[in-house]
């Protein structure tokens, strides 16, 4: 089972809508933080496209060190992030899923995620 989020959702928002809007596949699974001490997994969804990962940390909370807006390379993130039971999902499943009763909410500040696989 994946561990709770954080960031209450925002990176869930930023995924979708990135997803949405500019292309590549939206994924959800558990990541590893990985300076923290102990360390600590969570559930995380961010965005794959050419060879980039785009998530809310990186991207909008200005997180990420060297990658703070333009994304990680996917290897780079893959190895600090250690990323596990991932779901992966195209534009329109991720807005099925989304909306789904499985799902979040899509209005105002409602959270995303985590979601359900669609079927």
């Amino acid at each position: 089972m994946t561990a709770a989020t954080i960031a209450l959702g925002d990176c869930y928002r930023y995924a979708y809508h990135r997803t949405s809007e500019e292309g590549g596949t939206l994924v959800h699974g558990t990541v590893e933080q990985p300076f923290a001490r102990p360390s600590r997994s969570y559930g995380h969804a961010w965005v794959e496209h050419e060879g980039t990962v785009y998530d809310w940390q990186t991207m909008e909370a200005h997180g990420g060190g060297n990658w703070m807006g333009k994304g990680y390379p996917q290897e780079v993130f893959y190895e600090l992030f250690k990323p596990t039971e991932m779901t992966r999902y195209t534009s329109e499943e991720a807005l099925t899923a989304a909306a789904s009763s499985t799902g979040g909410r899509l209005g105002g500040g409602a959270h995303y995620g985590p979601w359900e696989e669609s079927g």
